[in-house]
């Protein structure tokens, strides 16, 4: 968004002066078609133009394209997921946590990666059901249209159970659940990292995602453990009471 104002060089409150396309060229080392396609894209700070009609940057967006570029080429996401992050998070600072996170959760894209034709086709899967699977939210590929060996797998369970018969309107408790429990998680992290710097901040999500993990393992696989053992309980009691 642009804003019109009379002074020849505007400034921050802080008294900063705004800089040019030609600034944001000489101190990112990016051509202008490249700068100006992230801010059609609503990616950088919006621009101001004096009267006499030259465009003015703020002088953070020299931080926003270096990160822009950080989350490009160190965890590979997409101007698109890029622009979701920006929308998602108040600052620069968390975007650049919440990158890190994504990093630790996802990795590298598996350069094994296949498209959707060629996953309907090695997993035997319909186009109908794919689409199903993904509404549900039971199939969740990190990137449109490319599938990695997780989605591989999960298609491979999902095939299973219908051959079981298993609708899989059935098993959407599992998306619902899991839903529910990140958003916990992702209040939890917020909650304890104000007033933390980057350094710590992204440290600490971290940690607190690998402790989630092992929680979410260890109270699964207790729990069901627990009503094994007392259904078998259970039964044995009703024998010895027959």
């Amino acid at each position: 968004m642009e804003q019109m104002i009379s002074e020849d060089i505007p400034r921050t409150d802080r008294g900063v002066p705004y800089v040019k396309m030609r600034d944001l060229k000489s101190l990112t080392g990016l051509p202008g078609s490249t700068i100006q396609h992230y801010a059609n894209l609503g990616l950088l700070p919006g621009t101001v133009k004096t009267e006499t009609n030259v465009a003015w940057y703020p002088p953070d967006t020299v931080a926003r394209i270096r990160l822009i570029r950080l989350l490009q080429n160190r965890h590979r996401l997409s101007l698109a997921q890029i622009g979701a992050l920006f929308r998602r998070n108040a600052t620069d600072d968390e975007v650049a946590v919440m990158a890190s996170l994504h990093e630790v959760v996802f990795g590298q894209e598996d350069p094994q990666a296949i498209s959707r034709e060629a996953f309907i086709r090695d997993t035997g899967l319909t186009s109908e059901t794919v689409d199903r699977l993904e509404a549900l939210g039971l199939l969740l590929p990190v990137s449109d249209g490319k599938f990695d060996r997780e989605d591989v797998m999960v298609a491979s369970l999902a095939r299973k159970a219908l051959l079981m018969g298993v609708d899989l309107e059935d098993l959407t408790f599992y998306s619902e659940l899991v839903g529910k429990m990140v958003a916990r998680e992702m209040r939890l992290r917020r909650g304890i990292s104000r007033g933390l710097s980057v350094e710590q901040n992204s440290a600490m999500t971290l940690e607190l995602t690998r402790m989630g993990r092992a929680f979410r393992i260890y109270l699964f696989d207790r729990t069901f453990q627990k009503v094994i053992v007392d259904s078998v309980s259970g039964d044995d009691l009703e024998m010895q009471e027959g």
